[in-house]
């Protein structure tokens, strides 16, 4: 995938269910998350395509909260059709050398001002990821200083828990994590009208965590979410609509 390709994807969020229904309502919107030890940087979180991860994360907040971050009652899950844009995908190689490049420039910074580098901690997960911050956080700081665009996404695959039997090369909470950083294009598209409908359509995993919504028909969503099965064929169609809409604007970039 190059980083500017135009590439679609269902993206899930683990948060508390006041916010979710205020997002669902068009009251408020999910805000960015700005710590030192965040693993793509700054931005929105979602995981790609693993709505119950998203869940499963939201309900390990509730119970092992952390620090700078609200508190979690009740665990739910936003969904969004995401455009990542201008992606730094760090499942690309490009992309992976620009960030090389951010971690040199980074030790010069610190040699230069006499400080240890941040490091990677918090088990063998290093679930605070200072250092990675830092880097990706200074690639972003480096390209604005040069002029050139601003990435509106990252994008990247982690490792993560214990093997799911001996001797595997997959582990338990492997995912691709997703940052969304243009907050114009996420209060205009990845959250905006018809995407706050693509939001309430996926919100199943609060009520059935175990459901796949890939694999349910219109009947049973709206059985889920308290609705009928014709309102849930228009949110359909919506989400459709705006998918189209913004591929017609963006023909261009295909010729």
């Amino acid at each position: 995938m190059h980083p500017a390709s135009t590439t679609f994807v269902l993206g899930y969020h683990g948060c508390d269910a006041r916010l979710a229904e205020a997002v669902f309502a068009g009251k408020s919107s999910l805000l960015a998350s700005d710590n030192d030890y965040d693993w793509l940087g700054h931005g929105v979180y979602f995981w790609e395509h693993n709505a119950q991860r998203a869940f499963e994360f939201a309900a390990e907040l509730r119970d092992h909260p952390r620090d700078g971050r609200k508190k979690i009652k009740r665990p739910a899950v936003v969904g969004a059709i995401i455009d990542l844009g201008f992606c730094l995908n760090l499942l690309d190689s490009q992309s992976i050398e620009m960030v090389r490049q951010a971690f040199n420039d980074v030790v010069l910074f610190h040699q230069e001002a006499d400080k240890p580098l941040p490091s990677n901690r918090g088990g063998p997960d290093r679930v605070l990821r200072r250092l990675d911050c830092a880097v990706i956080e200074t690639l972003h700081t480096t390209r604005a200083d040069r002029g050139e665009p601003p990435f509106d996404t990252v994008r990247a695959a982690f490792i993560e828990g214990s093997p799911i039997y001996d001797d595997a090369g997959f582990n338990a909470k492997n995912h691709i994590q997703l940052c969304v950083r243009n907050v114009a294009l996420a209060s205009r598209d990845t959250f905006g009208r018809w995407t706050n409908e693509a939001s309430r359509f996926h919100f199943l995993s609060h009520k059935s965590p175990s459901s796949k919504v890939e694999e349910m028909t219109m009947k049973q969503i709206g059985a889920t979410l308290d609705l009928s099965e014709s309102r849930v064929s228009q949110m359909h169609n919506s989400i459709l609509a705006g998918l189209k809409a913004q591929m017609a604007d963006r023909r261009k970039e295909f010729q």
